[in-house]
């Protein structure tokens, strides 16, 4: 398996490196954006940045642009959310080069220099997205910055006297990755065995089963319960419009853009009038107003809106009550009542039959820059203020009601036979019970002012600010107040474009630090050398440009805090009944209070370089290290509990990320033929060097050494078979503590070598759940209009968790289904290569504890995108006033080569599927 590992990452590499890469830089008019109104040509800064361009993604399917994102930008991962899926589509997981900290992780993702949600940006207004990633590029964000920032810039207007864009798009979306469950005769069948291996009846006689088989059976129900919850399409369209330009005075961009989504699910008109069919309706206005009001004077603003609903049934997306009801011995409905039984729900029933939710979202954002030159005093001088203010409420509306409904239990004849179902009512019907609040509301607002001098005389070109800023954000809920507050100086300068130099220095605070303790200090400074700028390289033909840069500095993290960590809450204790018979209530002491209380703090060392040869081949690479420290975690793990009472939280812990990242691309023409290729490769070793941990003889109990986010599970040693076992069915020469095991139970390892399975024999496995290799690369070609773009991403070196029960873990405890993949791969007495135990009805406490049984490989190779797309000739469209006209076929999601098979890799969950989508759409630009 080492061996096959280590080939599948050559592999890998060697696609990537072949593939090119060169979706992650830009085009030398472009500028990326560093925050707070600094923005600069990637040639001419020595941070470690990354870019894309708004062009680059305005294609996409996706609507919400940081799914857009997946393997475009070196060293910016992106995951699918495993919380749930929804047709609005669910904002992605990012890291910033793996996980820097135990204790979380929290890119700070910036909207236009503000820190927004940027699930409600759409793909269509983005201008460009820059990745921080370096010391010096983050540590203008203090205290909030060491686990990297995605900085998302939107579209504004000047680059037209006047445009207008239009694009219409509509199509069908499948879902992906939903496991079949066994059918009725196979379903009866494996109940049948694992009773069987139980040492049980047959819940089903071989009648029974025959006349399941031969369409023949009229007793026992049947119902395809996938088949009545789920249909196989659903729709989604898109209409967005934008307009830009410019006057004399005036820049301006307006867009405007209204989606719509219908799910997947079935049966939603169970009562009058109230629709419980997933659904997503969103409307996005956006106005951006740039305004010179004198020579030295610009004021910009920036106004967003958007209205969104979302509704479904009124019980959730959960979709486990599908997964787990058999196929066989449950009918949906009988007498016009729903039926379940004592152990298994009836899923139409109660996802789809107990009401309706609709939530509905309004939000709006505003900010106004005032930016003022101060040439008239000193050359080069200039201020710019700049205010935003965010909101955001979810109102909630439900409409549900209770059933009456029945209950089955089988009858036998004396042959063991089923023959028929007893049958008894509970419940009521109840009428609809209407119900509204607000669920959650959100309000930031954030200020900053920078006085800042631009100078360039002779060779030497000098940029420095001074900048304060102040952020505030209040959620729903007591607790949730937070305000951060950074003093900022930086310091750019380069000679002769050649040599590149930049400080920066942040004072910043946070209020979840202790009172007269709330502020920390961040330095990082970094180095550039353009060699193709020396004299020495002018005249070498086989390079256009190379750029050598290193960065070293400190940024911080407050994420993981909370209030009043610094103080002890004495509460309620136990009761306590005297000889009169009264009770009185105790008091108790509550945990200790922490000390020393810390921000994490992150040690960064970047050393990388960005290199463009002839034929439009460019890119970068970087080596970095960072070193975190004070991590909060629990101090009670290294102290034993004779002490008597809970202790604080301990600031000691340290996390060292160690990797390298590679982006390559190839951008040429070749007569009518334009070729764009891409591709980026990262990988990330994240390793504990220090926590708070309980003793443990076992030094591979201890989490210290090891990577970040790794599963505690046994390991699997195959499975027991007769052999193991002496003629009176002992096993022979270990001692299982979790229990009786038989033939078919898993086997494991023993660790420590004292001849007994038990919680000693525990371990981390080395594969974290958190990817290791991160990769994209994507192919695109045009000629004389017709063109493709193919985008694909995959990620090595991960553990998946796949321990859902009645896919994974069936049958036990007598309440769950078994899936046809766990049939096809189980133990029974003459299988050749099983991957899981036998069947059983039973609880058992050996099989299904956390071990590797229940892990697979989550490595993956994707196709994200796909689009196929014919630019109609000049000679059509001319007629219409048109500058362009597109006709294109988009789809995502198309297919997956992975190790899991059954569910999509990024989504093992019993909840709402993913889904693969297909658009037919048409842009137009007048």
């Amino acid at each position: 398996m080492v061996e096959k590992s280590k080939s599948m990452k050559r592999i890998l590499i060697s696609l990537t490196l072949l593939a090119l890469a060169a979706t992650a830089f830009a085009q030398e008019d472009e500028r990326a954006d560093l925050g707070y109104g600094a923005g600069v040509a990637p040639d001419e800064t020595s941070a470690a940045v990354s870019f894309l361009s708004g062009e680059q993604i305005e294609g996409s399917i996706q609507r919400q642009v940081l799914n857009t994102l997946y393997g475009l930008l070196p060293g910016l991962q992106v995951y699918q959310n495993g919380s749930g899926y929804l047709p609005s589509g669910i904002s992605p997981v990012l890291t910033v080069r793996g996980k820097g900290s135990y204790s979380g992780n929290n890119v700070l993702v910036l909207v236009d220099g503000i820190v927004r949600d940027a699930s409600e940006v759409e793909t269509s207004e983005v201008a460009s997205v820059t990745v921080l990633k370096d010391a010096v590029s983050l540590a203008r964000y203090g205290i909030r910055g060491a686990d990297g920032a995605v900085l998302i810039t939107t579209r504004r207007g000047g680059k037209e006297p006047f445009r207008l864009k239009a694009s219409l798009r509509t199509g069908i979306q499948m879902p992906v990755g939903v496991p079949r469950m066994a059918g009725p005769v196979d379903f009866a069948n494996a109940l049948n065995e694992a009773r069987a291996s139980d040492g049980l009846t047959p819940y089903y006689s071989v009648s029974n089963i025959a006349s399941l088989a031969d369409g023949t059976n009229n007793i026992i129900p049947t119902t395809d319960w996938q088949g009545l919850m789920l249909r196989k399409i659903g729709t989604a369209s898109d209409v967005n419009i934008s307009i830009d330009g410019s006057t004399r005075s005036t820049r301006y961009y307006i867009y405007a853009d209204y989606s719509s989504n219908r799910g997947f699910l079935r049966n939603t008109r169970l009562t009058e009038d109230i629709n419980t069919q997933a659904e997503f309706y969103s409307l996005k206005l956006r106005s951006n107003l740039d305004i010179d009001i004198t020579p030295t004077t610009e004021l910009s603003i920036g106004l967003s809106g958007r209205l969104q609903q979302m509704q479904g049934p009124q019980a959730g997306l959960d979709l486990t009550a599908m997964y787990t009801a058999p196929t066989v011995g449950i009918p949906a409905r009988y007498d016009n009542m729903w039926v379940r039984t004592n152990l298994y729900d009836n899923p139409v029933g109660s996802i789809l039959g107990t009401g309706a939710k609709s939530d509905f979202g309004r939000s709006l954002s505003g900010d106004i820059t005032l930016r003022q030159s101060f040439e008239m005093l000193l050359k080069g001088l200039k201020a710019e203020v700049r205010v935003a203010y965010d909101n955001s409420a979810i109102i909630c509306d439900r409409k549900n009601f209770e059933y009456s409904y029945l209950t089955v239990s089988p009858l036998y004849d004396g042959a063991g036979n089923l023959t028929d179902y007893s049958l008894a009512q509970y419940g009521n019907d109840t009428e609809i019970a209407f119900a509204t609040w607000l669920s959650s509301q959100y309000m930031r607002f954030t200020g900053w002012a920078k006085i800042g001098w631009d100078r360039t005389f002779g060779g030497h070109s000098i940029s420095t600010a001074v900048i304060a800023q102040r952020d505030g954000y209040k959620l729903t809920g007591a607790g949730n107040s937070f305000k951060h507050y950074d003093f900022i100086y930086s310091l750019d300068y380069s000679y002769g474009k050649k040599y590149l130099f930049s400080l920066t220095l942040d004072e910043s605070a946070s209020s979840l630090l202790t009172t007269g303790d709330k502020f920390r200090f961040y330095p990082a400074a970094s180095l550039g050398w353009v060699l193709t700028q020396e004299g020495f390289m002018k005249g070498a033909s086989w390079i256009e440009f190379l750029k050598l840069r290193a960065s070293a500095g400190l940024v911080g993290m407050d994420a993981n805090l909370v209030y009043d960590m610094d103080k002890q809450f004495n509460g309620a204790g136990g009761s306590y009944t005297f000889v009169s018979g009264t009770t009185q209530h105790g008091s108790k002491e509550g945990d200790l209070p922490s000390v020393g209380i810390r921000p994490e703090t992150d040690l960064k060392i970047n050393a990388g370089a960005d290199f463009r040869f002839p034929l439009g081949i460019y890119g970068q690479i970087d080596w970095f290290r960072n070193h975190r420290t004070g991590l909060r975690t629990v101090a009670g793990n290294a102290v034993s509990g004779v002490l008597g009472i809970g202790l604080s939280d301990a600031f000691t812990g340290e996390v060292t990320n160690t990797g390298f990242e590679l982006g390559l691309g190839l951008r040429h023409s070749f007569g009518d033929v334009t070729v764009d290729l891409g591709g980026t490769l990262s990988f990330v070793r994240s390793t504990i060097d220090h926590m708070e941990e309980e003793y443990s003889p076992a030094a591979y109990q201890y989490q210290k050494g090891g990577s970040v986010d790794r599963y505690y599970a046994l390991v699997s040693d195959g499975f027991y078979s007769a052999s193991d076992f002496d003629t009176e069915g002992n096993l022979k020469g270990i001692d299982c503590t979790f229990g009786t095991v038989k033939p078919g139970d898993v086997k494991y390892k023993d660790l420590n070598g004292d001849g007994r399975i038990d919680n000693y024999d525990y371990t981390w496995l080395d594969t974290p759940l958190t990817p290791q290799l991160y990769y994209g690369f994507h192919i695109g070609a045009s000629w004389k209009g017709i063109g493709f773009e193919a985008i694909f991403q995959g990620i090595g070196d991960r553990t998946v968790v796949t321990n859902l029960a009645s896919i994974y873990q069936p049958l036990y405890g007598g309440d769950k289904n078994v899936s046809e993949y766990y049939l096809q791969n189980r133990w029974t007495p003459d299988a050749v290569s099983p991957r899981y135990p036998r069947l059983t009805t039973l609880e058992n406490n050996n099989n299904f504890r956390d071990s590797d049984v229940w892990t697979a490989n989550g490595k993956y190779l994707k196709l994200r995108e796909l689009e196929l797309h014919y630019d109609l000739p000049a000679r059509i469209i001319s007629f219409a006033k048109l500058q362009q006209a597109r006709v294109f076929l988009r789809g995502n999601n198309l297919f997956s080569i992975d190790s899991v098979g059954i569910f999509d890799p990024e989504y093992i969950e019993l909840g709402y599927p993913r889904y693969r989508t297909v658009l037919l759409g048409l842009s137009v630009q007048f």
